[in-house]
């Protein structure tokens, strides 16, 4: 039960690492760490090589060796869209109004940088919902629910063999046929 509870608690508050307004003062790299809780910050690299990890991970060894890095992957791509979402930040708390023209390289680098950001938190929520999965197979069907309920919170309706595959595992989990 403690360790349903605390991964429901960690994946609830696996929110962006935003450092808060301070004032114009500067935020040192320890500070930031230290708010923000991250020992690396993660990569493109890194999140890339976590996807293969998964992958056969879960074909050699199945869902008990593979839960882990499969919650590391939904952690870093996570991570990894906010830091790319917050260099866009300064154009979406501007008013339409009050921007300047802006030359279309830099509206296709913006573009660019959202669709990616987005991509990985498809790639998150996928992650989730094969945590899920495989937290079914392995036995442990409430935390497969509170993984799941995570994962349908943010799963975009436009997704629909991910939110289907996510409401399948789920209602199958509570019983519910449909």
């Amino acid at each position: 039960m403690k360790q349903l509870i605390l991964t429901a608690a960690m994946i609830a508050i696996s929110a962006p690492a935003y450092a808060q307004d301070d004032g114009g003062l500067a935020v040192s790299p320890e500070a930031y760490q230290e708010r923000a809780g991250l020992q690396q910050a993660p990569t493109v690299a890194v999140v890339q090589d976590l996807v293969a990890e998964v992958s056969s991970t879960l074909a050699s060894s199945g869902c008990a060796a593979a839960l882990p890095i499969i919650e590391e992957l939904a952690d870093e791509s996570n991570r990894l869209a906010n830091i790319i979402a917050q260099g866009i930040e300064p154009f979406y708390q501007t008013r339409q109004s009050d921007r300047e023209p802006m030359p279309p390289e830099l509206i296709s680098e913006l573009a660019d940088a959202e669709a990616y950001a987005n991509a990985l938190k498809d790639q998150r929520n996928e992650a989730w919902v094969t945590q899920g999965d495989c937290l079914i197979k392995t036995g442990n069907p409430d935390l497969a629910i509170a993984v799941l309920h995570q994962a349908l919170r943010f799963i975009r309706f436009e997704d629909r063999a991910l939110w289907s595959r996510a409401r399948q595992l789920l209602w199958s989990t509570a019983g519910y046929e449909y």
